[in-house]
């Protein structure tokens, strides 16, 4: 009888193990994880925006803040090796184009030296946030410049192509 009862807790305890190996083999990501993935991002046209480093993966702690919301949501659930492709709209990235974020620059408060030129990027200090940003001068007027406000990808979706390397 003890004979049995041994073979038995030893044959639970190779199925604990065996159990422990399956999923370690199957784990997902999840919240805390740390992960390296390697990434792409891409315009709807096939402009490539951003990738991880040619044999460099990105690492990143899942839900750390350190990775855009929705780069942090489509990770959650990959496992090693497994690329996941997903399109992000362009509300979530930077924003649909307003029609209305276009502002009247006067020449008079411009540098004597500035190069005017319609489609020229130039830098500004945004009036909301205080930081300096780069944006589109799209019209020359006599006393003044047209600027587009809207971010130079706003109204564009990603693609992103994402495939987990590692789960620590």
């Amino acid at each position: 009888m003890k004979k049995y009862f041994r073979l038995k807790r030893a044959a639970v305890v190779m199925a604990a193990v065996a159990a422990v190996f399956t999923a370690c083999g199957e784990r997902m990501v999840k919240e805390g994880d740390k992960i390296k993935v390697h990434f792409e991002a891409r315009l709807a046209d096939g402009t490539l925006l951003d990738a991880s480093r040619e044999g460099v993966p990105l690492e990143l702690v899942v839900g750390s803040g350190k990775v855009p919301d929705y780069f942090d949501r489509e990770v959650r659930g990959l496992k090693v090796d497994e690329t996941k492709t997903v399109t992000i709209k362009a509300a979530e990235i930077f924003g649909e184009r307003d029609e209305t974020a276009f502002r009247e620059i006067p020449k008079s408060s411009l540098p004597e030296n500035f190069v005017y030129e319609v489609g020229r990027m130039i830098k500004l200090r945004d009036p909301e946030s205080g930081k300096i940003i780069e944006r589109r001068m799209v019209e020359i007027k006599d006393d003044s410049i047209v600027v587009d406000f809207n971010h130079p990808l706003a109204g564009q979706d990603f693609t992103y192509k994402i495939k987990v390397v590692e789960i620590e």
